[in-house]
């Protein structure tokens, strides 16, 4: 790193790809389509899986319920015989979840796109940076086709 680089710049954005492994459990007396999954992702596919509508994520059961199904989409794409098992799986099931769900906090934060913030009762607010803002719309939005002066 040189003297005037900015340290986010070290870190994972947007297209690269990153991947996760999670060992699975029974849910609800239903065997897990595998016992060890790894899943393969983009960080704009986790914002915008988080930030579907550039709405802020006000409490952990919001959050929990996005992120498991984030992984229960992954599950499903790569086995898609376990649908069943997705259906009542919960964070509980996907061991391996806490640290996941703190990678992608800290990544967040550290590339600019969330601010964290204190909610109710202990829990924590996830919410958009303009930047992050911004970044959705890239991701979701339409652009430009050909270029055009203005």
């Amino acid at each position: 790193m040189t003297r005037n680089q900015d340290p986010s710049d070290l870190l994972a954005r947007e297209n690269d790809v990153f991947e996760q492994s999670f060992s699975l459990s029974k849910a609800a007396d239903l065997a897990p389509p595998t016992t060890n999954l790894t899943i393969h992702s983009t960080w704009d596919e986790v914002l915008i899986r988080l930030f579907p509508g550039s709405s802020p994520i006000t409490n952990i059961n919001e959050l929990t319920t996005l992120l498991v199904g984030f992984l229960a989409f992954k599950t499903k794409q790569q086995f898609p015989e376990g649908e069943a098992w997705v259906e009542k799986a919960w964070e509980g099931n996907f061991e391996g979840y806490d640290a996941f769900r703190d990678s992608i906090r800290v990544q967040l934060q550290g590339l600019g796109l969330i601010d964290v913030r204190q909610a109710g009762h202990g829990g924590e607010a996830w919410v958009l940076t303009p930047k992050g803002k911004i970044r959705c719309a890239l991701v979701v939005g339409h652009r430009r086709t050909e270029a055009h002066s203005d």
